[in-house]
């Protein structure tokens, strides 16, 4: 049978199976805070750029800025009761989540599939007086001979 005690759960020197317990005496600092506050960062940050992404995309859109910002509050709360690694997993999933929105915002975003229509619609109306335009110099060239 395989022994968990013998795996080794740590990331650049923290054991990711301890579990931070926060105290406002400093001077008790462990390395493991880290991870709970590095968390919270990350979320807040991804919540403030997909906030700021939002707006772009539906200026009407109701506020959310609230729940937005309690979500990454609430996590930090939770990252000091669980294991170092939950937190971890949370600002890599984090990290991902942003930078997918980021491209997702960039390739599919309403401005840029508006923009991808009304090019669309250009190149087809082209073709149409394109067509129309040589369909008349055609029959102006048949009314010569």
């Amino acid at each position: 049978m395989y022994k968990l005690n013998k795996i080794n759960f740590d990331f650049l020197g923290i054991d990711l199976t301890d579990t931070p317990h926060f105290s406002w005496n400093f001077s008790n600092f462990e390395v493991i805070w880290l991870i709970p506050l590095t968390s919270f960062a990350v979320a807040m940050l991804t919540s403030i750029i997909s906030m700021r992404m939002q707006k772009k995309a539906n200026p009407d859109a109701p506020n959310m800025a609230f729940m937005m910002f309690m979500m990454p509050l609430f996590s930090l709360y939770i990252a000091f009761k669980v294991p170092g690694a939950v937190g971890f997993y949370w600002i890599c999933s984090n990290i991902v989540a942003s930078g997918l929105q980021y491209l997702t915002q960039a390739m599919y975003g309403p401005n840029v599939m508006l923009a991808r229509e009304q090019s669309a619609n250009i190149i087809k109306r082209a073709k149409v007086e394109k067509t129309k335009i040589s369909a008349v110099s055609t029959d102006d060239t048949q009314n010569n001979d």
